[in-house]
Order: structure tokens, then sequence, then C-alpha cells
């Protein structure tokens, strides 16, 4: 298959890959798109990088990388916000997540946000 635009074609197979939670993704390979892994490894976008020798092409694989074994430090310099902000956020988000485990019933989380309580309960 003919590709006109390789690197928008990389940048769209990884985004598409990473939204489905794929491990990793396959795709032609060329030394540019194989430069660019680099720099995507380098920078800490993708875990890793390799090239398949294969005919009539090689392949170029990378290995996604997901947020679940980033430090919480990592994550605050990532969002810019302070790590005792990010490690708030973790634990609230782990306690809603119990609670709505630990329900016998499939229920939403009730929301914790004064703005999405009625009126009166925000007046306490």
């Amino acid at each position: 298959m003919s590709v006109n635009d390789p690197i928008s074609d990389m940048l769209t197979r990884i985004r598409n890959a990473g939204m489905a939670r794929k491990p990793e993704v396959l795709m032609p390979s060329t030394k540019v798109l194989v430069a660019i892994a680099k720099v995507l490894k380098d920078e800490g976008y993708i875990g890793d990088y390799e090239v398949i020798e294969k005919s009539p092409q090689n392949q170029l694989k990378i290995a996604l990388r997901y947020g679940a074994d980033l430090k919480a430090r990592e994550i605050a310099v990532v969002l810019g916000q302070r790590t005792n902000a990010v490690e708030v956020a973790l634990h609230r988000a782990l306690e809603r997540l119990r609670a709505v485990l630990d329900s016998d019933t499939a229920q939403p989380a009730a929301s914790t946000r004064a703005a999405d309580r009625p009126t009166a309960d925000r007046r306490r």
C-alpha cells in the first residue's frame, strides 16, 4: 500500500493505537520514521521501537507507553502541576473507584464537586 504522507500516517497510527490501548503498533519503516521514533523514545512519548527486517519492506514496531508506570512527580511535570496536587487527585480517584467497586449496584459514584450538588448541600 502506498502512503502519500508517511509522517502523518505514523502519527495517526500511534494515536489510534493509543486510543485503542494497544500495546504496540506496526507500520512500514523508512529512515525518517526510524529517526522520528528515536526522538519520540528519547523524549518519553513511546516505550521503545525496533525495525523488523521483512521483505519487501521493513516494518517499524513501536511499543506504546501509558501513564500507569509514572510516579506522581513525573505526572506533575507533564501536567505542569505541583506533586501534592497530583497525589491528592490520584488519591481521590482511587477512593471513588473503590466506592464504585464496593457497592452492590453499578451506579456511578456521586460527584464531589460543589457545583454538581444540590443548592442546599452547598451551603454547609
